[in-house]
């Protein structure tokens, strides 16, 4: 609970409004930013919190690091993710891939798990793998994505109706029967709300269903 509604509920519930150190001293401290814009710690990976200087949120963690220069390496980042989207766009697979390995790792030490560029560069390492046909590596970066998503536009946002669509065709094209008709029916509950039942997706999505559920059942191995 964040200083205000603790206070508020001070002064509705007991008509008390609180002066305590701990209260004082988090009214004045920098409120933190949404957790897709937020650096994270370096040594504990807590979120970073301040203006000009950002200080580590846990306590027991006495890091300390400037937003000049948090904001220096997010820029070097993004430049490096723009080179490996070029890699990609000119089928440089492989190079493009090891590149954005790397910005995964510096991502990493300072940028919250919820950071839009984490959710990009995983989405770009999912793009790639698909190309390759790596469906299983594919389907486990952009789960990765989906968790940004999320955070960022909810569960039931179009965006998130969207990344499912991609997701259910990365576990069709992988043949993982069980995950893609889950994630047909999420990204089909999304997306009706948003677009109703002609939409296109919608249509691929429901075809997609009507070719898994008639699949021949797998033989069972034999006893042992």
């Amino acid at each position: 609970m964040g200083v205000a509604e603790r206070q508020q509920k001070l002064r509705s519930q007991y008509f008390f409004e609180c002066n305590c150190p701990a209260c004082q001293n988090e009214k004045h401290r920098p409120a933190a930013g949404p957790r897709w814009e937020a650096f994270c710690c370096n040594r504990c990976r807590a979120l970073m919190q301040g203006a000009d200087v950002l200080s580590c949120d846990n306590t027991s963690c006495m890091e300390a690091v400037s937003r000049d220069h948090l904001v220096s390496r997010l820029r070097d980042l993004q430049q490096q993710v723009g080179m490996a989207r070029k890699l990609l766009r000119n089928g440089k697979l492989e190079r493009a891939i090891q590149l954005l390995l790397g910005c995964q790792r510096d991502a990493e030490s300072f940028l919250s798990a919820e950071h839009s560029v984490v959710g990009e560069i995983e989405d770009d390492l999912a793009q790639a793998y698909a190309t390759l046909g790596d469906w299983q590596k594919s389907a486990t970066h952009l789960q990765k994505s989906l968790q940004v998503v999320e955070v960022r536009h909810g569960p039931s946002s179009v965006e998130m109706g969207h990344e499912l669509f991609k997701l259910a065709q990365i576990f069709f094209n992988g043949f993982a029967i069980p995950e893609a008709l889950n994630t047909i029916q999420e990204a089909e509950k999304v997306l009706l709300v948003h677009y109703g039942p002609w939409n296109d997706e919608i249509q691929e999505l429901q075809k997609m269903k009507s070719y898994l559920l008639d699949l021949p059942p797998i033989p069972a191995g034999p006893s042992v």
